[in-house]
């Protein structure tokens, strides 16, 4: 069975082209621009459609999509959505209430036991998602989940489990390309510098 869904895809790649062919498609350039910027970093995607690109294998996330959508977002500041990033995290029904307090762009599935972050890049996903954990471990109090949450994106507070596996990934893919060095990480830590601790391509007004 895994093989014939494997043929299968392969077919519907074939017919619809590229990666890159497929982006070049696209309604939406900010979301098409940073479809291409994981390409660049992680390989080809996974999976692809007409309309939307996953990858597997990025950091801890289960998975991480990019949509031909821009959505724009208003919370902490102006910005717009279409990077979607799974977890795996169990939130009890009580926590339910803060999660959607504290943002419209944390999606909940309980009966995978599962946690969507949205947002404009895999960065203030994480973000998004440590925060969660957090709260679910009870580090963070549920009356305190809006303004925690606003705190966690504004200042940056990346969970320890990202940087490292982030990292982990980009040279696992590099590798299979021919070794070709990559610096984007650094890049956006000195913008971060310069835009006062906040993730530029998440928060641009």
């Amino acid at each position: 069975m895994k093989k014939l869904f494997e043929n299968w895809n392969g077919f519907l790649n074939e017919e619809i082209g590229r990666p890159e062919d497929v982006l070049k498609k696209w309604d939406h350039d900010d979301a098409a621009s940073y479809a291409q910027e994981l390409i660049d970093d992680y390989g080809d995607p996974d999976e692809y459609t007409q309309s939307q690109l996953t990858w597997y294998d990025i950091s801890e996330f289960t998975n991480t999509t990019v949509k031909d959508e821009s959505i724009p977002h208003c919370c902490p500041k102006p910005h717009r959505d279409y990077v979607y990033s799974t977890m795996e995290i169990d939130v009890p029904e009580d926590l339910m209430e803060a999660i959607a307090n504290a943002s419209e762009s944390i999606m909940v599935d309980q009966l995978k036991k599962e946690v969507t972050a949205r947002c404009a890049d895999i960065y203030a996903n994480a973000i998004t998602l440590g925060f969660v954990q957090k709260l679910v471990a009870g580090d963070i109090k549920p009356e305190d989940s809006k303004k925690e949450y606003e705190k966690h994106i504004l200042d940056s507070i990346m969970p320890d489990w990202f940087e490292e596996k982030v990292e982990e990934g980009k040279k696992k893919k590099k590798k299979k390309k021919g070794g070709k060095k990559d610096a984007c990480y650094k890049k956006i830590k000195a913008a971060v510098k310069r835009k006062g601790g906040t993730w530029p391509s998440a928060y641009a007004s």
